[in-house]
C-alpha cells in the first residue's frame, strides 16, 4: 500500500458532531497548499447507489464539490448494508476488507499530493466486522483529528475514550477540532478547552462556532429524505426550515386516510 503520500484521517466523537463539515473546509483548505488532494470514507453507513454501485453520501458530496478526479467506487470501497453485519459474523473475512481499503487508498493516492481520510464516526464505530475508525486509521497509516462539539467537560471526556482506543491500535491524534461553539462563549470555551486537552497531551487546533444555518435543513432535503409526496407546491423548495410542527393524532391520520 502506498505509505508516501501524506494524509490524514478525520474521527468524531459522536454523530453529526460536524466530522464532513469539517472535512469540507480542511480539503479547501488543503487546496491552498497542495495543487491534487485526494478523499476517501474506506466504511460509509449511508450510501446511494449510483450505476449499480452503493457510494457513501459523504462522497457524493466531497465530489460534487470539488470535483476530485478519482472514481466513486474508489472513494467509498465499503458500503455497510443492512445484512453486512450478519453476514460479516457468520463468516469473517476481514483480510479481504482490508486489502480492498488498501488497494481503493491506492487508487486514490495515485498522482496526489495529500489525501483527506473522513471515518464514519467516533474511534469505536465498525468494531463489530473488525473494522473501527482506529483499525482502519492504522490500516492506512494515518494520523487522526477528533472533531467534537463545543463545550469543555463533555468534549474532553469523549475526546479522552476515543484517544484511549486510538492510542491502543498505534494510531497517534495531531489534534482535536471543537465545533459548534456557542458565540458568546467561544473566548472562554477556547481558552479552557485548549488547557484541558493541552493535560491529555492533545492540541486544541481550531474553533467552529455555531451557526444555525448549518443545522436548518431545506424543504426540498425535507422531502428527499422522508420520500414524502407533496400535498401542497410551494414556491420554492429552497427554503430553510428552522421550526418543525408533527401533526400525527389519530384523527388527523384518519382523516386523512380516509377512515373514521
Amino acid at each position: 500500500m502506498n505509505t508516501i503520500t501524506p494524509r490524514i484521517f478525520i474521527a468524531a466523537t459522536r454523530q453529526n458532531d460536524g466530522k464532513t463539515t469539517a472535512s469540507l473546509g480542511l480539503i479547501a483548505a488543503l487546496q491552498q497548499r497542495y495543487p491534487r488532494v485526494g478523499y476517501i470514507k474506506p466504511v460509509g453507513q449511508r450510501f446511494v447507489e449510483i450505476e449499480e454501485q452503493k457510494i457513501d453520501e459523504d462522497t457524493v458530496l466531497m465530489d460534487s464539490i470539488y470535483r476530485l478526479n478519482c472514481p466513486l467506487v474508489d472513494m467509498s470501497p465499503i458500503a455497510v448494508e443492512p445484512d453486512f453485519t450478519r453476514k460479516y459474523l457468520q463468516s469473517s473475512n476481514n483480510e479481504a476488507l482490508v486489502k480492498k481499503i488498501q488497494k481503493a487508498f491506492d487508487r486514490v493516492a495515485w498522482e496526489k499530493d495529500f489525501v483527506l481520510c473522513e471515518g464514519s464516526g467516533h474511534a469505536g464505530v465498525g468494531s463489530v466486522f473488525d473494522l473501527s475508525n482506529a483499525q482502519v486509521a492504522k490500516i492506512l497509516r494515518a494520523k487522526v483529528i477528533i472533531v467534537t462539539q463545543g463545550g469543555i467537560g463533555k468534549p474532553i471526556d469523549e475526546v479522552s475514550l476515543n484517544q484511549a482506543l486510538f492510542e491502543k491500535e498505534g494510531v497517534e491524534i495531531i489534534g482535536v477540532i471543537l465545533n459548534k461553539v456557542i458565540g458568546s462563549k467561544l473566548d472562554s470555551v477556547t481558552d479552557f478547552a485548549r488547557r484541558g486537552f493541552k493535560r491529555k497531551g492533545l492540541e486544541l487546533l481550531g474553533v467552529i462556532p455555531h451557526q444555525r444555518i448549518l443545522s436548518s435543513p431545506s424543504l426540498a432535503l425535507i422531502r428527499d429524505e422522508l420520500q414524502a409526496e407533496l400535498l401542497s407546491e410551494p414556491e420554492s423548495m429552497d427554503g430553510l426550515i428552522e421550526d418543525v410542527v408533527v401533526g400525527a393524532m389519530g384523527g388527523i391520520l384518519g382523516a386523512v386516510s380516509g377512515e373514521r
